[in-house]
């Protein structure tokens, strides 16, 4: 790793230095060969060198041309912590011979790294490819609009083909000490608009020929050279320790879930390229610059996440202007349906991902999961989104309406492909004794008043060739269902199913009905004979404890593993 050298007129040798043609320079033996990708074995490993592992194959990650001195740590423009967003591309890694020996390095690989003493941290330095161009970096434009080389501000690859041209153009006595203008190349003049971050000349491929037109004071020399240059910008920065150890001598750094595709030079000593894909993903649609880290307006530093709530995610249910008339339209809803006018509607839906891919392709486009709920009156609401915790995997929305009106209520689902989800309603009412259940579960909340006398609950459905499950929640938080008390379970069919109960408490009695599309549901209750003390009835109390059974049976009602899953 050496530190670029700048175009001072001492430090040129011309006399030993001959150009013929265009193109990349014939190399003596002990000078510097084009290199490919090349694997090693695990006994080759170099202590201080980083790897990609595929397999049994290790490739080195190259280090080549740099601005910036690699002893010291990677810091950030403004010298704030680790992480915040760059302002601008101060520092530069570029390759002339080492550009077709940067591995890939996919998240089911690994990244590894030979040490002979401690382990360190690790930087990710995050770099944006700026293409190949001449081997000049960090020009700028004059305030004549003349593309300038400032000696102390701009830079060059020693070994690009550039540097020889000048050196070989230079006449007796004239020297670099004040600069040079970049005039044209090709024959077309140059503005600032040829320029890309970090001062590098844009419009090239790689090898092509480029007839420099350059100016030394005022006197104009030509250098023919060649886009051999591959050039790294600077942008973003990330620091991370875990990493566990190989019985085969060598650490297995660990890859953070978050880091975003993109080429990373790890603590000064190598650059890889990254794709927080699986191997034999299709990444032609993957971007390796999308930024993790955002400026707002007023220049405050967001992360990805930040910025997705700020400009387009919401933190809290939003209602539309313009309401349900605005919205686009989706093929994707649900419809649920109310008789009377209701206390309450709640809805509840959960979705996660379908793979790991189908998340990063989320991330890549923005095109998050959304569902608007629309009222019978139009009024469409944005909910919502979050998580339980960090380890959950599965992302809740929810809406409580109150006093929610009769008629056709909608969810509209969109950016649902490649999503698992489940939807549940609870619909809290005095009166109402039904509901339409349009997703995999749903509950009913109904009062009743004291009574010793048994009742028979029956609970019935519209599509009868549906199977359901049904949980009894009394006031006190008994709980009566198929698995708990079957010796109250008179009546189990498709489409109906009848418990008795003892008794009636005065209070709210909760009807959670899981199963997938069952139309109408209808809860009706009517006084019966009771059970003969000498019939098997069950007591919940005496079979599970009823706070454990009713978390489990929360679970299974929208939002754990079991949930139904489109």
């Amino acid at each position: 790793m050496r530190k670029k050298c700048l175009f001072l007129a001492a430090a040129i040798a011309v006399a030993s230095i001959t150009v013929s043609g265009c193109k990349k320079e014939e190399q003596e033996p002990a000078g510097p060969i084009e290199q490919s990708l090349a694997a090693v074995t695990v006994n080759e490993l170099k202590s201080g060198c980083y790897y990609v592992k595929n397999g049994g194959d290790f490739f080195e990650l190259p280090t080549e041309g740099l601005n910036f001195d690699p002893s010291r740590p990677a810091e950030t423009t403004t010298m704030e912590p680790n992480g915040i967003i760059r302002k601008d591309a101060n520092r530069i890694v570029d390759f002339v011979y080492k550009d077709n020996a940067i591995p890939i390095l996919y998240k089911n690989d690994q990244l590894v790294f030979k040490a002979s003493g401690n382990v360190p941290s690790f930087t990710w330095e995050r770099f944006r490819d700026q293409g190949y161009s001449i081997g000049l970096y960090g020009l700028s434009s004059s305030s004549a609009g003349k593309i300038q080389f400032e000696n102390g501000k701009s830079g060059n690859d020693g070994t690009s083909s550039i540097t020889a041209a000048i050196s070989a153009s230079l006449a007796d006595g004239m020297t670099l000490d004040n600069g040079f203008v970049l005039d044209k190349i090709n024959g077309a003049s140059l503005t600032g608009d040829n320029l890309r971050p970090g001062g590098i000349v844009a419009g090239l491929t790689k090898d092509a020929v480029a007839n420099c037109d350059l100016y030394v004071g005022t006197a104009l020399i030509s250098a023919c050279a060649t886009a051999d240059m591959r050039a790294f910008t600077s942008f973003e920065l990330y620091t991370t320790d875990l990493y566990s150890n190989s019985p085969n001598g060598y650490a297995i750094i660990d890859i953070p879930d978050y880091l975003k595709s993109g080429y990373y030079y790890i603590n000064n000593a190598g650059l890889v390229k990254y794709y927080n894909v699986e191997r034999g993903t299709d990444t032609a649609d993957i971007k390796m610059d999308d930024p993790y880290y955002y400026e707002d307006n007023s220049g405050n530093v967001m992360t990805y996440y930040e910025y997705l709530e700020k400009t387009g995610a919401i933190s809290q249910n939003t209602e539309i202007q313009g309401g349900a008339s605005s919205l686009e339209d989706t093929p994707d809803i649900m419809d649920f349906n109310t008789d009377v006018t209701q206390s309450g509607i709640t809805f509840n839906i959960a979705y996660k991902f379908q793979t790991k891919e189908a998340e990063t392709a989320a991330k890549q486009t923005g095109k998050f999961p959304r569902v608007i709920l629309v009222s019978p009156t139009g009024t469409a609401t944005e909910l919502a989104s979050g998580k339980n915790s960090g380890d959950d995997e599965w992302v809740y929305m929810g809406s409580t309406v109150e006093g929610a009106v009769a008629g056709a209520w909608q969810l509209r689902f969109y950016n649902f492909e490649n999503l698992y989800r489940s939807v549940s309603t609870d619909i809290a009412s005095g009166n109402a004794k039904s509901f339409v259940q349009s997703g995999s579960s749903g509950q009913i909340t109904i009062h009743y008043d004291d009574s010793p006398i048994a009742n028979d609950i029956t609970i019935t459905w519209q599509n009868s060739d549906h199977a359901a499950s049904v949980v009894i929640r009394t006031p006190d938080g008994t709980e009566y269902s198929r698995e708990k008390t079957p010796g109250n379970l008179m009546l189990d069919e498709y489409g109906k199913v009848v418990f008795k109960l003892p008794g009636l408490t005065n209070g709210d009695y909760q009807f959670l009905i899981q199963g997938t599309d069952l139309g109408r549901v209808w809860v009706d209750s009517e006084e019966s004979v009771s059970l003969d003390s000498s019939a098997a009835q069950t007591d919940p109390e005496d079979t599970e404890d009823a706070g454990t059974e009713t978390a489990e049976t929360k679970a299974e009602d929208g939002f754990g593993e079991t949930a139904a899953q489109d």
